[in-house]
């Protein structure tokens, strides 16, 4: 029996030195290619590419500017309705606000009728003294969806203060996607 196992064990020994010293063996290889001709062709009656056709081809597909207020003294908080057919991205928020009396807490955009809240970036500030005035201005990703409004929402208490005056304008501006 012993004899056996030391007969597997020359032959494995011999058969795993063959395999290493062949795999440690240099192969050349020879790799032959033709190439494919590479023809462009214009068709004679193609239209010319248009600055909107590249665009498109980024993804840009309508730019849109709006103003968004919101005042307490005279009351005016404008609105955006997004077209039911396309999808708003607002890529850039811009404006100023002053106020005179109560707290100042900051400023979302309001989406609805799903009511989401984004915050939109202001100076920081004691919310007990705040400033007279204050500006803004910063890049966003925000997607609303077809059919939404949009809205500048004030996060104060000024409505409830006696003589307290809102009075906040800004500007979003993106593009409008259209949607399938």
């Amino acid at each position: 029996m012993d004899r056996v196992v030391s007969t597997l064990a020359g032959v494995t020994l011999f058969a795993l030195a063959t395999a290493q010293a062949n795999a440690d063996e240099v192969k050349n290889v020879t790799v032959t290619n033709t190439p494919l001709p590479v023809r462009i062709v214009n068709q004679p009656n193609a239209s010319p590419v248009t600055a909107a056709d590249i665009a498109k081809a980024l993804g840009i597909q309508h730019p849109v500017s709006f103003p968004l207020n919101k005042s307490t003294i005279p009351a005016d908080n404008s609105s955006f309705q997004v077209p039911a057919t396309q999808r708003l991205i607002i890529e850039y928020v811009t404006g100023y606000c002053r106020f005179a009396g109560g707290s100042f807490g900051g400023l979302n955009i309001l989406v609805s009728p799903s009511f989401e809240f984004y915050p939109v970036n202001v100076p920081l500030f004691d919310p007990f003294n705040p400033p007279s005035s204050l500006t803004f201005a910063h890049l966003a990703r925000i997607y609303v969806a077809p059919g939404s409004t949009v809205q500048l929402n004030a996060l104060e208490e000024t409505a409830t203060v006696s003589g307290a005056q809102l009075s906040c304008t800004g500007f979003a501006s993106g593009q409008l996607v259209d949607v399938p």
